[in-house]
């Protein structure tokens, strides 16, 4: 979005160039300038706007090149963070990232998004605070930004992805991650089992969306620790592999990888078994916590049956 929004040409998108627009919109404590000067930074909407910003939004799925002074105002809030799916920035009481609709989804994915935090904090992984906004016909997913502190400054996030220093393509997996925890982590304890949980939960759940930037680490005023979980979602896409992998089996989950991958992690076989059974409940509660959070039914049908629990072997 940046390239549209200051209609960049093909030799104006190198990183440079590229970090110095990002200026103070980015995720976390860095920002970017190319003098001195600091930058300015972006306005983050009002939850009145957000119906709005959603026209807007669809207007520029529909059409990049429409008339700039139609879309600037989602520019200005501050639409930066990476992904696939449109979102901006959004202040009430509290920082949240608004993530919207797309007019290209085959599913409801903002109320299976929400279903799928629920779930996954009843499993007992620590996730962000957040909310469905209704906007007439549509909804918006808020999910409260883990970066910025109470008083309004920035917590450092580095992703796993950079802390592995993976290219584009790359074959990693969980136990390379729980690597990473060892050495970073201000409590590897604490993370080493958290990160554990929602390996358990991404294969029963069949969140096949597993990269490495779906994993990140936070330096706040205590130290580096394991951000909570985020962008979490069933296979919507029938992707039927994940991305990372579990072991010796490669990127397809069976409860033995699980349990010798919890042992890779340095956790004792009682508490595997005790996150595998409190994950595999709380799994199990996905069609009636999509029910509550307005999944449609069919849709939770579909998901269910991609969640093929891992066998034996």
């Amino acid at each position: 979005m940046l390239c549209q929004r200051y209609q960049l040409s093909r030799a104006r998108r190198r990183a440079p160039d590229l970090l110095a627009l990002i200026g103070a919109e980015a995720l976390g404590a860095l920002a970017y300038t190319p003098t001195p000067e600091w930058v300015e930074v972006s306005e983050p909407a009002r939850l009145p706007d957000l119906k709005q910003l959603l026209e807007a939004s669809e207007r520029f799925e529909r059409d990049p090149d429409a008339p700039m002074d139609e879309l600037m105002r989602l520019f200005k809030a501050g639409s930066s963070p990476g992904g696939a799916r449109p979102k901006v920035l959004v202040e009430d009481a509290k920082s949240w990232l608004a993530k919207f609709p797309s007019i290209r989804d085959t599913f409801d994915m903002v109320r299976i998004e929400a279903a799928t935090l629920a779930t996954a904090r009843l499993a007992g992984i620590e996730v962000p605070e957040f909310q469905v906004v209704e906007l007439g016909a549509r909804s918006a997913l808020l999910v409260k930004r883990f970066d910025v502190t109470a008083e309004g400054g920035r917590n450092h996030i580095i992703s796993m992805k950079s802390l592995l220093a993976a290219g584009d393509y790359y074959f990693l997996g969980y136990a390379d991650m729980a690597d990473t925890v060892r050495i970073v982590s201000d409590r590897p304890r604490h993370d080493l089992q958290m990160l554990y949980r929602q390996a358990v939960f991404n294969a029963l759940v069949a969140n096949t969306d597993d990269h490495l930037k779906n994993f990140s680490m936070m330096r706040d005023r205590h130290g580096w620790h394991l951000t909570p979980a985020y962008d979490l979602m069933p296979d919507t896409a029938n992707n039927r592999e994940h991305v990372l992998h579990f072991g010796t089996v490669g990127n397809t989950p069976t409860l033995s990888s699980l349990n010798l991958l919890g042992r890779q992690f340095g956790i004792a076989a009682g508490a595997v078994k005790n996150i595998m059974n409190e994950v595999r409940e709380a799994v199990e509660q996905f069609p009636r916590i999509g029910d509550e959070y307005g999944v449609p039914a069919k849709e939770i049908d579909t998901l269910v049956a991609r969640m093929r629990l891992p066998g034996p072997g």
